[in-house]
């Protein structure tokens, strides 16, 4: 993640200053309570808590709240790009013919083996077409609420589901999150023209 983090820093600002902020976020950086009862929920919780970590080194240095966050969002992502590169690989070998059903494989494989009870709580939902599930209960959502960063949430967190479809031209349809503070996140993916087609992710503003 700090390599990451690096990596978008050098585009905004000079070398210099991203050492000293990357820097001043290790000095912040505060261990997250023990939330998390899988691995998966560990390593969340930490990647959370530096995130946080960083943004305030951004915000000390005079980095806007909007750009800020916008920085970390693409820092996480190309964080969670790397790690779904080989899971996406994968997924277009079993399914070469369909990204609904390269989704539906891969969703499922990760509540699995990385989005895992207790931590996630995740249900299978009917839809006419396509596929959905609903998270009722997200450790990151918890614990970030614990610190009265619900926005910070949505916007960097929540936000990489979005990104992720639109990377892989999935259309993403969610209405609810957990951050904003509804019951629930509801995920909802939708067919499309499969030759020619353009994903889409919606999410209303909070």
């Amino acid at each position: 993640m700090r390599w990451q983090a690096g990596w978008a820093l050098r585009k905004r600002v000079a070398p210099r200053k991203t050492e000293a902020v990357l820097r001043s976020a290790d000095d912040k950086y505060v261990a997250p309570p023990h939330l998390a009862q899988t691995s998966a929920g560990v390593l969340n919780l930490e990647m959370g808590a530096y995130l946080l970590a960083l943004r305030d080194a951004l915000v000390e240095i005079g980095v806007e709240g909007e750009n800020v966050n916008e920085l970390l969002a693409e820092s996480l992502y190309r964080v969670m790009k790397r790690f779904y590169g080989p899971i996406d690989a994968l997924a277009i070998v079993v399914h070469p013919m369909s990204r609904l059903a390269r989704s539906r494989w891969r969703q499922a494989l990760s509540r699995r083996f990385f989005f895992r009870p207790p931590d996630w709580q995740m249900v299978e939902v009917t839809a006419t077409r396509g596929h959905g599930f609903d998270v009722r209960r997200c450790v990151m959502a918890e614990y970030m609420s614990g610190r009265g960063e619900q926005r910070f949430c949505q916007e960097v967190i929540c936000k990489q589901d979005l990104l992720m479809a639109q990377a892989r031209a999935e259309v993403l349809m969610r209405t609810l999150t957990i951050a904003a503070g509804d019951d629930r996140c509801d995920f909802r993916f939708a067919p499309f023209r499969e030759r020619g087609g353009t994903g889409l992710a919606v999410q209303p503003e909070p």
